[in-house]
């Protein structure tokens, strides 16, 4: 995406009119970079970690009936899980 957009600019740096345009989009690339540097030294391997990124069903006491689990960040899968029983939950 941001080489798309680097590619972009420079075909339209051959139009002055564009010059605002075009460095408000060298600024948020620029933004882009640093944010994307700053969460890589945050977490060096983000392909480590699985996260809940979806859920479905009726809940029961806060709980949905279906967790959808991705393995890490910016995977294009992921697994649903279904609860199956209702043990261990308390009724007050």
């Amino acid at each position: 995406m941001i080489q798309q957009l680097q590619q972009a600019i420079a075909k339209l740096e051959q139009h002055l009119e564009f010059a605002e345009e075009i460095a408000i989009i060298k600024q948020y690339i620029d933004s882009t970079e640093r944010i994307r540097t700053a969460l890589q030294a945050a977490d060096p391997n983000p392909k480590t970690h699985y996260f809940i990124c979806g859920e479905k069903g009726d809940k029961v006491n806060g709980l949905p009936r279906y967790i959808d689990v991705c393995p890490h960040y910016g995977a294009t899968t992921w697994t649903r899980y279904a609860k199956t029983h209702l043990e261990g939950l308390l009724e007050w």
